[in-house]
């Protein structure tokens, strides 16, 4: 009966050992997969930072045209009135 007992407790204790070892497993797959998505996630933001900036600089330069035009347009009008 004690020998059942501890064939009992060395089976429990291995297949618990085994789940164990597959949670950690999936648990580190899992770290390794959130680290990668941090990595894009700060790379993305780094990227939606630069073309801000660069949208940024083409707005105030379209501006900029956009007044160059109306002057032009209001001198042209100047003359021909």
């Amino acid at each position: 009966m004690t020998e059942l007992n501890l064939n009992m407790g060395w089976i429990l204790s291995s297949f618990i050992s085994l789940l164990l070892s597959i949670i950690v497993f999936f648990i580190r797959q899992l770290y390794n997969e959130f680290r990668k998505m941090e990595l894009s996630v700060a790379e993305i933001k780094i990227t939606t930072e630069v073309i801000k900036a660069n949208m940024s600089s083409e707005s105030l330069r379209i501006g900029e045209r956009i007044n160059l035009l109306e002057k032009r347009t209001d001198q042209l009008e100047g003359r021909l009135a």
